[in-house]
């Protein structure tokens, strides 16, 4: 033992008072902060992101970081020694340079700094916790204050900052006058402090100052009721912080030096709260602060509970992600908390480490007992002293264990806060300072830290503790037995990684380097004997072996002393019972015994498996013998009699037919038994409880959980056996390839598997299709070979199914249920193979028509019907499998139905057929024609051989055959012959549809060689597949109508007027009636047409109006002829316009006249010269163009004022033009140009604008003018 005090070895006394919560801007303990911080590897994290954020140029990107922790993680005290680092010219710079040597984070975090592009780093941090949002001003003036602070400014009252600021940044350094004048006989801080002569001192004392910029009380006064109205804390916006702190950086800054406010905010999540508004002030702050090239984007770090996205979660729904300011987030993680418990309390000065070092190093080693780490991530016995280095770690354990709330609380910080004040009260309850350095705090002591200052220890424990065990100690609280029960129940808190044997709690229990533990074991292992026989602890060994010591309440006592004499009265069937079921539920392989179970095994499928168990019992010497199965039999029993029962099972099944298979052997050993027994009786006991005992419910559950994991560890070791020979291995590993190996050898070839199973409805209607050469096989390749089909050829081929034939063919049917039995009995053909392959070889069978399926005495020939028919054991057993082929007959109907064209009735194909011999016979003479003219018209692709083939016999007055009406393509050349009737039936002028269509087509193409309804028809006549007739009757009508059309348009181009008639050779009458009747006149109109417009060309419609007029006729070819059709069109426009409608004088005329008068009125004007060209041109404009245009010369526009709009339009529509600028240019010069020039920037305007019009004009009066049918390609002008 050191003759050192306790008290004297720590940097700060241990009975010093706990400290709130830190605030980030607190700075009065920076020394102590810096020494109690632990750096870990989450903290490293954000000081090297936040480095690289001030790395970044302003410009860049947002230059926020958020740090989201727990309360109690430290991100407070990280974020203050963040800002000792950052500012290098401050009072704590020289601490900054002490995190630098000490940390790796803060090395990169100020390294980070020196290489950016700024020189120094003003910390500005802002502590937001414990506020009263509703109160506080918004948050920009919270940061503007905060501001203000850090650069001396007083802050309160509001008015006088916003003065101080603008005094300082507009007016040089009045402020430090100000602040060391002395005026009236007191100083700034006194009047300051006063605050009742503030005001009037200000009036007095500034214009005092040397060159004030306020030479009167008066511009003081003024300047201060300017910073009362400028600075309302309510309204000051985001946009005035933004002002405040370029102004702020500016005056740090110097024309060599780049400086910026490093801004912390921290507590942001719990100065939100559930404040939507607080969001919003948030986000419009950020977003001001960090917009790129408008804001100045300072460093700012956010400190909070919650991340940013559960914040923003709360009150929208969007991405915040996505948001401009969002920056970076970090998660930080606080130390362990015994880690920061070492750090706070218990850290000491460079003397007492010594001394704690040299004394520590003659303890005896207490180094537990343990299943699991248990040491902290950073142990450190001269930290921890005097506890041992491992005791905080398992007391934060023992507090989670015992907390309210559950086993697994999360709230580091109180677990953190209890260990504070758990270790203080060490020293001031219980004066631990007064001990000398050697003496250890044992865990009895810790139970009276726990009892003294938390509620945490149950009442039932404290009064076992206080009432019986102390009363049997003869009241003395120091007695050993009592002080081995404390530390026996804290110990038990933390069992399952530590075990509590008494080897452990006697390292708990020595109290000094100076004692023994070999005499600390002796004496707990004595204390706990008579603990055990005062029924106050019990024994129980655990899953690993170890025998452990548990502290009791007398009910608990009570009942388990029920519960062990109730388990040793449990009946042995009963334990066994249990043990099998824990056994099987402990692997899916293991299954119900008694019954065949089908089941995939390691790719293997279908393996048909039985188990049967004996579970702490003989193995049977002759079992039941079994055919249909691979048997495996589980034993489970103690180890020394394992050996045994594997000879006796070898013996009775070596050589036996029908005998088992593979063995399982499971050592028990006894202790599980009991441990089996106690688990049962303990659950049986409590069950019968009036009350209920949680805690004790919770234990059984446990134990139960640990007794099943313990039985699988168990199995899964197990050896497995064949009938010969010694181990195959773990059941682990090896049961699977046993299993598919003893498959084989059992049932060799008489098993046939699939690979991938069988879906019996839809497989069996893709089979069908697939035989009948219009599906894909629709099992695997190997199913296809196992099964003997060739996929190719969609035929049969050597295997199974051909197999299955020869066997069963000569018996002409077989039941499906003796099919199933070949797969389970004594020599059964198909011994060991699954139901599904039965279903699949039928199937198969079926589709190729090989075998017929019966049920009730009718037939299934449908492939879903027989999908369902073999869907399962209970359908296929009624199935009876006929050796003979069947049509399908719903084919057969729809066959007969299609040729007759009527449905048939009743449901016998032989009925149906009788009545399509009947239909041929009566209707031969149509058959006939049919089968010769579908071949003439339409070719070989359009073949009716295979039905002329089978409607022969009928031709012939023969009888038909079921077979020649049962294929697909007989189905599909019936239904080319029922479209063929209605092209070849006669109607009642004796002429067919089709020689109808033919005839109108060869006629289209004579007349309308180009119509769109012409080439349908063409392609039709010439096409390779029979038509519909609703079809040719629609084209006919087409045709029809496209010919009527075509006169009727030719009659109104010629006369203006509408025919009276609809067909077209009376139109084209009455035209020739007309054009005879109107002689004169339409040869007047004619001749002016060709005068007046030099490009339009009618010799060939000439032709027919003289024809007309010399009293002959014209044929309607003639008239419908291309070249006939394009005069026309131009013919009519024109007519239009020379014709004087009524009106006397006709819209040429007009025109012509208005040219005049505009040569004489307006010989410059734009209207004039349109006018003069539209007379000019080759081509007739249209009615609507001559119109418009003479509504124009009626009344000219100003053309200056045109010229203006015209400005405007090409502005916004041909901005670049240099047609444009002209324009605007015109308008805009100080001279107007003359008229002549706005004449022509007028018609250029017009004609940039027009353009597109007048080049499809152009493209249109050429197309005009071709034949109909031409092909025009028209180039784009770019």
């Amino acid at each position: 033992m050191s003759d050192t005090q306790i008290h004297d070895i720590f940097h700060q006394s241990p009975t010093r008072e706990l400290k709130e919560v830190q605030k980030v801007n607190a700075r009065e303990r920076a020394e102590n902060d810096i020494r109690e911080f632990y750096e870990t590897d989450s903290a490293r994290n954000v000081l090297t992101t936040l480095g690289t954020l001030i790395d970044k140029y302003p410009h860049e990107e947002s230059r926020f970081l958020y740090i989201s922790a727990t309360f109690g993680s430290g991100k407070t005290h990280l974020l203050k020694l963040a800002g000792f680092a950052a500012d290098t010219e401050s009072e704590y710079a020289d601490l900054g340079e002490e995190l630098s040597n000490r940390w790796a984070g803060f090395r990169s975090f100020r390294q980070h700094i020196v290489d950016s592009h700024v020189d120094r780093l003003k910390p500005v941090f802002l502590n937001l916790l414990n506020r009263d949002a509703s109160q506080e001003p918004p948050l920009p003036y919270l940061i503007y204050e905060a501001v203000g602070r850090e650069l001396g400014y007083p802050t309160d009252p509001n008015w006088l900052l916003e003065w101080a600021w603008q005094l300082d940044m507009n007016h040089g350094d009045y402020w430090t006058q100000l602040q060391e004048i002395e005026h009236d006989g007191k100083t700034f801080d006194e009047v300051y402090e006063e605050r009742a002569s503030l005001r009037s001192w200000l009036y007095e004392a500034v214009p005092m100052l040397d060159d004030s910029p306020f030479g009167s009380s008066e511009e003081v006064k003024h300047s201060i009721d300017t910073a009362i109205a400028e600075v309302a804390p309510d309204e000051f916006d985001p946009d005035e912080l933004v002002a405040r702190i370029e102004e702020a950086q500016d005056d740090l800054s110097t024309p060599d030096t780049k400086t910026e406010l490093l801004i912390g905010l921290d507590e942001v999540a719990l100065f939100i709260g559930d404040g939507r508004n607080r969001y919003g002030e948030f986000q419009e702050t950020m977003e001001a602060l960090t917009k790129l090239g408008i804001g100045p984007n300072p460093p700012i770090v956010g400190t909070g509970q919650y991340p940013i996205k559960k914040i923003h979660g709360e009150f929208e729904d969007t991405d915040v992600t996505n948001q401009p300011w969002y920056g970076e987030q970090e998660q930080l993680e606080g130390a362990d908390t015994e880690i920061i418990v070492r750090k706070r309390w218990l850290q000491k000065d460079d003397t007492g480490q010594q001394t704690v070092a040299s004394t520590i190093d003659d303890a005896p080693d207490l180094t537990l007992d343990s299943y699991e780490a248990i040491a902290s991530t950073d142990p450190n016995p001269i930290e921890s002293y005097p506890f041992r280095e491992y005791d905080l770690g398992l007391l934060r354990t023992v507090i989670q264990q015992l907390m309210p709330g559950g086993h697994m609380t999360k709230e580091e910080y109180v677990q953190g806060r209890t260990l504070l004040i758990l270790v203080r009260s060490l020293f001031t309850r219980f004066e631990w300072g007064d001990k000398s350095v050697g003496a250890f705090v044992t865990w009895d002591e810790l139970y009276d830290l726990l009892v003294a200052e938390t509620t945490y220890v149950p009442l039932w424990v404290r009064e076992m503790i206080d009432n019986k065990l102390i009363p049997s100690a003869g009241g003395d609280d120091d007695a050993l037995s009592v002080r081995v029960a404390k530390a026996l129940y804290l110990l038990n808190q933390v069992r399952a990684d530590v075990p509590s044997t008494p080897k452990n709690l006697a390292r708990l229990m020595v109290g000094s380097i100076d004692a023994s533990l070999e005499s600390t074991l002796d004496d707990v292992e004595t204390a706990l004997a008579e603990l055990v026989e005062d029924r106050k602890v019990l024994t129980e060994t655990n899953d690993r072996g170890d025998e452990e010591y548990l502290l009791v309440s007398e009910q608990q006592e009570d009942i388990l002393t029920r519960a062990k004499t109730h388990a040793h009265e449990i009946q042995s069937h009963r334990v066994s019972a249990k043990l099998e079921t824990y056994l099987q539920d402990g692997s899916a392989h293991l299954l119900s015994e008694g019954s065949r179970h089908e089941v995939d095994v390691a790719g293997e499928r279908s393996v048909p498996l039985r188990f049967e168990y004996s579970v702490l019992e003989q193995i049977e010497r002759a079992p039941t013998p079994e055919f249909d199965a691979v048997q495996v039999r589980l034993v489970a029993h103690y180890p020394d009699t394992l050996s045994e029962q594997v000879d006796t099972w070898q013996s009775a099944n070596q050589g036996r037919d029908g005998g088992e298979h593979v063995l399982i052997a499971v050592p028990i050993p006894k202790p599980m038994e009991e441990r089996l027994q106690e688990v049962m009786g303990m659950q049986e006991v409590l069950s019968k409880e009036s009350e209920t005992y949680p805690d004790l419910q919770a234990d059984n559950r446990a134990d139960q959980r640990a007794l099943e994991s313990a039985v699988r560890e168990q199995l899964d070791a197990a050896d497995v056996y064949v009938l010969t020979g010694s181990s195959r291995g773990r059941y682990e590993t090896v049961f699977e390839q046993v299993v598919t190996e003893q498959v084989r050898s059992v049932f060799g070839l008489t098993r046939h598997v699939l690979t991938n199973g069988i879906t019996e409805v839809d497989d069996a209607e893709q089979m069908a299709q697939f035989f009948r050469g219009v599906g894909d096989w629709p099992l695997s390749n190997e199913d296809a070979i196992t099964l003997g089909v060739d996929t190719e050829r969609g035929e049969l081929a050597d295997g199974w199914c051909r197999n299955f034939l020869d066997e069963y063919e000569a018996q002409q049917s077989v039941r499906g249920e003796d099919l199933l039995a070949e797969t389970v009995q004594r020599g059964g053909t198909y011994r060991g193979t699954p139901r599904e392959s039965i279903s699949a070889l039928l199937i198969t069978l079926a589709a190729a028509n090989d075998i017929a399926l019966r049920r009730n005495d009718e037939y299934i020939t449908d492939p879903a019907a027989i999908g369902r028919a073999v869907r399962n054991k209970t359908n296929l057993a009624d199935v009876q499998v006929r050796f003979e082929s069947v049509g399908d007959p719903e084919q057969i109907r729809r066959i007969t139905e299609a040729i007759i064209g009527d449905p048939v009735s009743g449901r016998d194909p032989d009925a149906w057929l009788s009545e399509l011999e009947a239909w041929v016979d009566e209707n031969s003479v149509l058959v006939k024609r049919i089968l010769r003219d579908v071949s003439r018209a339409f070719g070989d692709s359009a073949t009716l051989d295979d039905v002329a083939e089978a409607l022969d016999p009928a031709l012939g007055g023969g009888s038909l055959e079921t077979d020649d009406f049962a294929t697909d393509e007989i189905e599909t050349q019936a239904n080319r012959f029922d479209r063929a009737k209605g092209l070849f039936q006669t109607v009642e002028d004796g002429e067919t549809l089709w020689e109808r269509f033919t005839d109108q087509a060869s006629e289209m193409q004579r007349l309308h060689p180009g119509a769109t309804v012409t080439a349908e028809m063409q392609r039709i006549v010439d096409g390779d597949d029979i038509p519909a007739v609703d079809r040719l009757r629609a084209v006919l009508d087409d045709a029809e109508t496209h010919k009527r059309q075509v006169v009727h348009e030719q009659y109104e181009r010629i006369t203006g007027e509408t025919p009276a008639d609809d067909e077209p050779n009376s139109i084209v009458s009455s035209l020739t009636t007309w054009l005879y009747a109107h002689d004169g006149t339409s040869k007047e109109t004619a001749d002016r047409v060709v005068v007046e417009f030099e490009g339009v060309t009618i010799d060939d419609l000439y032709d027919l109006f003289e024809q007309a007029w010399n009293g002959d006729t014209f044929s309607e070819a003639a008239l419908v002829d291309p070249s006939v059709i394009q005069q026309a069109k131009r013919y009519a426009r024109a007519r239009r316009l020379l014709d004087n409608a009524g009106q006397g004088v006709s819209l040429w005329s007009q025109l012509r006249d208005a040219s005049r008068r505009l040569e004489t009125e307006y010989p410059n004007h734009p209207i004039t010269n349109d006018v003069t060209g539209m007379l000019d041109q080759s081509q007739p404009p249209t009615v609507e163009e001559v119109k418009r245009l003479l509504d124009e010369t009626e009344n000219p526009f100003e053309l200056n004022e045109r010229l203006a709009e015209l400005a405007t339009e090409l502005q916004a529509e041909y901005p670049d033009h240099e047609t444009t600028a002209a324009v605007v240019d015109a308008i805009e010069r100080s001279s107007p140009p003359s008229n002549e020039r706005v004449s022509e920037l007028i018609e250029e305007g017009n004609r940039l604008r027009e353009g597109v019009d007048e080049q499809l004009r152009r493209i249109q009066e050429t197309i005009d003018d071709l034949e109909s049918g031409s092909v025009v390609l028209v180039e784009s002008p770019e």
